[in-house]
C-alpha cells in the first residue's frame, strides 16, 4: 500500500512567516517493459479466395477470413450482433484440444469457414452464413490473437436459427460478458490483441 508523509515548512510570505504543509506519496510496485503486439493482417471476404476482400454483404451470402500472423499463436473470433456476441471460431464441434482457442503458424495463410478449411487436423468446418431482416444491418467481426494460450469466455449453447431449416446460430454470450472478459485478458497478457471489423449486410 501506499505511504504518506507529512512535513511543515516555514516560509517568508507577504504577512511574515507561513506554514506549509508538504505531503509526500511513495508507491511500491513493478513495472513491465512495453512489447509490440504481432502485426496480424485479417480480412473479410465473401469467398474462400484472398481477391474476394469486402466488408459488404448481401442477405445469404457467405462469409470467410483471411488470417495471418509474424508469429505462432492462438486464434478465436466473434461476431456482434447488437448486444449478442456469437463465436464463430473454435468450431463447434472441434475436440478438446480446440477447445479455447485454435493454434496458428506464423507466416502461413489462412482462409477460415471454407469447406477447404484443413488446417486443423482435419476438424469439422462451421460455414457461415450472413442474414438480416432489415432493409440493411451493421455487425461486428472480433479478431482475437495472443501468442500465449488464453480461457474462452462462457458461453449459451448454440440456437436453433429461424433463418434456415437445418442451420444453427453458433454459441453465444452477452456483450457486457465479452468487454468484460476482453478486458481481463488485455490486463493479463501483453500479446493479447482483439481488431474489430464492422461489415454491412443487404437485404437482397
Amino acid at each position: 500500500p501506499p505511504t504518506y508523509v507529512d512535513e511543515e515548512r516555514k516560509i517568508n510570505g507577504k504577512d511574515g512567516k507561513e506554514i506549509e504543509i508538504w505531503i509526500t506519496c511513495t508507491i511500491k510496485g513493478t513495472v513491465k517493459k512495453a512489447m509490440p503486439k504481432a502485426n496480424i493482417i485479417y480480412q473479410t471476404l465473401n469467398c474462400p479466395e484472398f481477391t474476394c476482400r469486402t466488408t459488404d454483404f448481401f442477405s445469404g451470402e457467405s462469409l470467410y477470413l483471411h488470417f495471418k500472423s509474424p508469429v505462432n499463436g492462438y486464434l478465436s473470433v466473434f461476431l456482434r450482433d447488437g448486444n449478442t456476441v456469437y463465436r464463430l471460431l473454435p468450431y463447434d464441434d472441434m475436440t478438446e484440444k480446440y477447445h479455447k482457442a485454435v493454434p496458428v503458424k506464423g507466416d502461413e495463410e489462412y482462409i477460415l469457414f471454407s469447406k477447404k478449411d484443413k488446417y486443423f487436423d482435419n476438424e469439422n468446418v462451421n460455414e457461415l452464413e450472413l442474414f438480416t431482416y432489415l432493409k440493411h444491418a451493421y455487425n461486428s467481426i472480433y479478431i482475437i490473437f495472443a501468442e500465449e494460450p488464453y480461457t474462452k469466455p462462457l458461453l449459451d449453447q448454440d440456437q436453433v436459427s429461424e433463418y434456415k431449416e437445418r442451420y444453427r446460430s453458433p454459441k453465444s454470450l452477452s456483450l457486457e460478458d465479452f468487454n468484460i472478459w476482453l478486458s481481463g485478458n488485455r490486463a493479463l497478457m501483453d500479446s493479447f490483441q482483439d481488431r474489430r471489423v464492422k461489415i454491412k449486410i443487404v437485404k437482397d
